[in-house]
């Protein structure tokens, strides 16, 4: 690999995903969710009045279907205005965030405390859809485990599980679960040392503004889901990186020396040892060997 060092331009990337449950608070989305959440509704009372053997079920769906139908669809509203509500008053750069802001609009996957508030949201949606049927729907229906049991089933089968889908997935990006969150999103600035020289930060190489920003990214995707591993000691780091936080006042984040033995990449982070996953090791190469080494052109053949 070529070490020379050139020079690159920095650039700032804002990125902006549609959440999927937020299709909820917009009308034009409900000629899709409406017959869905109806033919639900109905599979479900269906199913419960045919569980509970309950005589007349023509008669009984008639009469509750609709009420069923519109608090279900309210509840789903509640649910998705609790995770709106979220977007609207969190702040940015703060750990909240990182960990629950961001990704409940991308993926609630990518770390454990946003899946469980995403997941609270759905359980939200679930106790009103309990409550309403309880109270409101079966009102009138004088067998009271019947009452418990149909809006106990409404809830948890109707409730709205689709909160929990991956919205980046819809929009081309891959996909990462449980992600480490060592680097954080808004750190888009970083330096990247080949050797104890800081001339030789090869993110200062001129080959086109689009490097920095794919070098920045492969490198926070590499740390964030390497996987812990025994605890190493090294004599030499491979890679040197400091990342530089979006802002006035752009705070660097600590140094992360990146080791490299037998063919693999780890660093230390908090006194334990991680080791980068293969796939984001040879993207992180790949792309750095295509900075170093940029394809020559017509005009410099010439």
């Amino acid at each position: 690999m070529n070490r020379s060092p050139k020079k690159i331009k920095n650039v700032r990337y804002y990125n902006m995903i549609f959440p999927v449950w937020i299709l909820m608070l917009f009308p034009l989305t409900w000629l899709i969710v409406l017959p869905g959440n109806f033919a639900v509704d109905s599979l479900v009372l269906l199913l419960g009045m045919y569980l509970l053997k309950i005589g007349e079920k023509k008669e009984c769906y008639k009469q509750s279907i609709v009420y069923v139908f519109l608090f279900g669809l309210l509840s789903d509203f509640v649910g998705s205005g609790f995770l709106f509500l979220t977007l609207l008053l969190s702040k940015d750069g703060t750990a909240f965030y990182e960990y629950i802001t961001e990704p409940i609009a991308r993926n609630p996957f990518d770390n454990v405390y946003a899946l469980i508030y995403t997941f609270l949201s759905v359980i939200i949606s679930g106790c009103f859809i309990y409550l309403f049927n309880r109270f409101i729907t079966f009102k009138k229906t004088t067998n009271k485990k019947h009452k418990r049991i149909l809006s106990l089933l409404l809830a948890v089968l109707t409730a709205p599980y689709f909160f929990l889908i991956p919205t980046e997935t819809f929009f081309g990006g891959q996909t990462e679960h449980f992600t480490n969150h060592f680097v954080w999103e808004n750190y888009i600035y970083a330096e990247l040392y080949l050797d104890e020289d800081e001339a030789n930060d090869i993110l200062k190489v001129e080959s086109g503004e689009k490097f920095n920003y794919e070098v920045v990214t492969i490198l926070r995707d590499c740390i964030n889901t390497a996987d812990k591993t025994k605890n190493k000691s090294f004599d030499e780091w491979e890679y040197k990186v400091v990342f530089y936080r979006i802002g006035l006042n752009e705070n660097k984040l600590d140094e992360i020396l990146i080791f490299e033995e037998n063919g693999e990449l780890y660093f230390n982070f908090n006194s334990k040892t991680y080791v980068i996953e293969k796939e984001h090791k040879e993207g992180l190469i790949d792309v750095i060997d295509e900075v170093l080494n940029p394809p020559v052109t017509d005009e410099e053949e010439i």
